[in-house]
């Protein structure tokens, strides 16, 4: 059976522009005579789907695939045929649904775990995907599209250094494989567009955002983030020349030099809280989420009033899945200030993690009335709408935020989100185009656009390129 080789982004995408050609139309009239001779012949009728699915056929393909199930109730590729034509009719969680029993009746098909990867991807569920495309991958090392898979939702957690080693596999393979080097192209953009930040801003640090897409940014303005104190200040400032020195180490990713220069430092100063809350950012870059959230928790003991802290112990929880530490930390934090909107935001993010949506919008409703012009927390309740499939209420937070901030990259890619989920596709393409002017790496755009894009090229060639 051929099979697209695809980003992860929605496979109906694919699915659905295809054009038929004169090979397909022939092909197909010859299982149409096979199935004339034997009509319960399970290898012709999986065949015929499959170009049906190619010539946008997917009602005539359904037909196929439901005979197959009728003769075997249990069978794994007829439910793997299925759910394929229940993909490109974007009837995700009766997909879901037989993909989970084809794995469960074929575990040795990689394909069937790519698939359902695919879908956790498109849900959002990157642990899931990730976890699919290790069972993959436990079956083919080399396998070049799970290894391409992986390393998209890598970079859709914020885990980009994994992202690169996968995408390099990719390449050590093939290449050629555009796939693998687009994905590169954006890490490495995402790590260049990081160094920059960290030479401009000072050592105050935001935490990842809850859209995978978006990279991490400087802090909001001065009246989004609660002041620490002046008594305090002492225990946050750090001295400029080792910040300098640390920031030129992280432009070259050599942080062991970086974690040295904190290490002497506290050695000289032991109660520093903004020393560890820099440390953390050193070691969440690198990919150590377990000693970021150690060093974020004592910043936050040494200093209570200390709100970069505090946000940057929750996104070190969420982007590590630690939800309950998460949950706890955010309490801490609105505890302290329970009259600003930031807190709120933040446990609306850690809700949308648990894909808690209702409490999340009540807990953004709550942000979002303390501070009408934070702008993250519009962002973040667009995302709620539009995991709950209410557009046009995601579709009016991200244009708010748009208004309070003409830069804000994260709310043209949501609403280029959602004018694809609407199926206007010229306002989405508009919207993530200029997502991509703002933000170059702001991955969700670039995927959305990459799929469309693919579609529009496999229509113009006529063809399906074969794994």
């Amino acid at each position: 059976m051929r099979s697209l080789k695809l980003s992860l982004i929605p496979i109906a995408l694919a699915l659905s522009g295809l054009a038929a050609t004169a090979q397909d139309a022939s092909r197909l009239r010859e299982l149409d005579r096979e199935i004339g001779r034997e009509p319960n012949s399970i290898a012709a009728r999986l065949a015929r789907a499959e170009i049906r699915l190619e010539m946008k056929q997917p009602t005539e393909a359904m037909a196929d695939c439901d005979y197959i199930l009728k003769l075997r109730p249990d069978d794994g590729l007829g439910l793997y045929c299925r759910a394929r034509v229940s993909i490109a009719l974007q009837r995700l969680d009766d997909a879901l649904r037989d993909l989970d029993a084809g794995a469960q009746k074929l575990p040795r098909q990689a394909h069937i775990l790519i698939t359902r990867a695919s879908i956790h991807y498109q849900q959002g569920d990157y642990d899931a995907a990730i976890a699919d495309l290790n069972r993959a991958l436990a079956l083919d090392e080399r396998n070049a599209t799970a290894l391409a898979a992986r390393g998209e939702a890598y970079l859709a957690k914020g885990l980009t250094d994994r992202a690169m080693e996968d995408f390099r596999l990719v390449l050590a393979i093939d290449r050629n494989d555009l796939r693998a080097k687009r994905g590169l192209a954006f890490a490495q953009a995402r790590v260049e567009r990081s160094r920059v930040a960290a030479a401009d801003a000072p050592q105050r640090t935001r935490g990842l955002p809850i859209e995978p897409a978006s990279p991490p940014t400087a802090a909001e303005p001065a009246q989004q983030s609660p002041p620490a104190g002046g008594g305090s200040q002492a225990l946050i400032e750090v001295d400029p020349k080792l910040l300098a020195q640390v920031k030129q180490d992280l432009a070259k990713r050599q942080f062991k030099p970086a974690i040295d220069l904190i290490d002497a430092a506290l050695g000289q100063a032991a109660s520093h809280a903004g020393l560890y809350n820099l440390r953390g950012t050193i070691w969440q870059e690198s990919g150590n989420l377990e000693k970021a959230a150690s060093d974020f928790d004592r910043a936050v003991a040494l200093l209570p009033q200390y709100p970069d802290a505090h946000v940057n112990r929750i996104a070190a929880r969420l982007a590590w899945r630690k939800t309950d530490e998460a949950t706890v930390a955010c309490q801490e934090f609105l505890g302290l200030y329970p009259d600003l909107g930031l807190p709120y935001d933040m446990c609306g993010r850690v809700l949308i993690q648990e894909n808690k949506l209702g409490e999340a919008k009540a807990a953004l409703d709550n942000a979002i009335s303390k501070d009408p012009r934070l702008v993250i927390a519009w962002v973040h309740r667009g995302q709620v709408g539009l995991r709950a499939k209410d557009y046009d209420g995601a579709l009016n937070d991200f244009s708010h935020a748009i208004e309070l901030d003409g830069k804000a990259d994260a709310a043209y890619a949501g609403r280029g989100r959602v004018f694809l989920a609407k199926a206007d596709e010229k306002r989405a393409i508009i919207e993530l185009r200029k997502s991509l002017s703002i933000n170059r790496t702001n991955w969700t755009a670039a995927t959305a656009l990459q799929a469309l894009q693919v579609v529009k090229v496999l229509a113009q060639l006529g063809q399906i390129k074969k794994n």
